[in-house]
């Protein structure tokens, strides 16, 4: 229950959705419905309590109620629980990826897993409990997250390509490492699924970093081929020769190791080694024009433009 859509219900939304826990949002209050239709309410501390409570209390229904301050309830057979924020007035415009940052591992997130918690388990509802999270931080910082898992890194990294907005150009940088283009069942599926997107005409820009050497490698790689068949005006695809990039740029080349994606609302950088995640994600705006910058640079001054096959020849 709210009565507009803010980020909090945002987020609790997105952690419901998350949970394959089906919910309805409403925006203003009906007495019409069952309790055999509700498992639980979630109240948004922004519109009138009182004839929600007197519901939820007739019909046994527990309600969990997110505000910046406690309710006064006299009614003694209303179950309530309270998560006490001040983000319910939070009305800041942030970008989708920045939402995703604070639902997931910013601070919305703590709320989201409290919520979850009150809600989940119908059986065994508590009553009078209030966590008060006012005080609290992430220990996530700066608008940069990382992931828990070499799953969730590759499937953030295909939902986001998916989504993409279409109109709006994506830029990525390829480094050739050993452990990409491989045949692991991980990089199999993500390159397959890159692929289809490529022939779904989004605006797509692949600049390739490498040597001769690791050129030549590439075209014995499966993956690579297919990408660099996919050449079009709305792919495009460049080669920029690694060793003048050191000589002419290392400052460029450290902060673009070991391959990167420009995205409309963020940058997603590769790691090089480890066991437990791809890369990071970088949601600030200014770190965003900064990798654009970055990007034209390499395009406009380094990068030879691949047409088709025997334009490698050129490189």
């Amino acid at each position: 229950m709210s009565a507009k859509r803010t980020n909090m219900v945002d987020s609790i939304a997105y952690k419901l959705t998350q949970e394959r826990v089906e919910y309805e949002h409403k925006d203003k209050w009906n007495r019409n419905g069952t309790k055999d239709e509700v498992g639980a309410i979630i109240y948004i501390d922004n519109m009138d309590f009182e004839p929600v409570a007197e519901w939820a209390s007739k019909n046994k229904i527990p309600v969990v109620c997110v505000s910046n301050k406690k309710k006064q309830v006299e009614d003694e057979n209303l179950v309530i629980n309270y998560i006490l924020t001040n983000l319910v007035d939070d009305n800041n415009n942030y970008t989708d990826t920045q939402k995703e940052f604070l639902f997931r591992k910013g601070i919305y997130g703590l709320i989201n897993a409290k919520v979850f918690e009150l809600v989940k388990d119908k059986d065994e509802y508590i009553n009078g409990l209030a966590i008060d999270m006012r005080g609290c931080k992430s220990k996530y910082k700066d608008w940069v997250f990382d992931f828990d898992s070499m799953n969730e890194s590759y499937s953030w990294l295909l939902n986001k390509n998916i989504n993409q907005n279409p109109k709006i150009e994506q830029k990525v940088v390829n480094f050739f490492l050993d452990r990409l283009y491989n045949d692991s069942d991980k990089e199999i599926k993500y390159l397959i699924e890159y692929v289809k997107i490529l022939r779904s005409k989004k605006k797509i820009t692949d600049v390739f970093v490498c040597t001769k050497e690791e050129l030549e490698k590439s075209k014995k790689n499966q993956f690579v081929q297919m990408i660099l068949k996919n050449a079009s005006d709305n792919h495009k695809i460049f080669l920029v020769n690694k060793d003048k990039l050191i000589e002419n740029y290392r400052e460029v080349y450290d902060k673009i190791s070991f391959g990167i994606i420009v995205y409309d609302d963020c940058v997603y950088r590769d790691y090089l080694d480890n066991e437990y995640s791809l890369g990071f994600v970088d949601c600030k705006l200014e770190t965003i024009k900064e990798y654009n910058e970055i990007f034209d640079l390499m395009v406009k001054k380094l990068g030879l433009r691949i047409k088709k096959e025997s334009d490698l020849n050129e490189f």
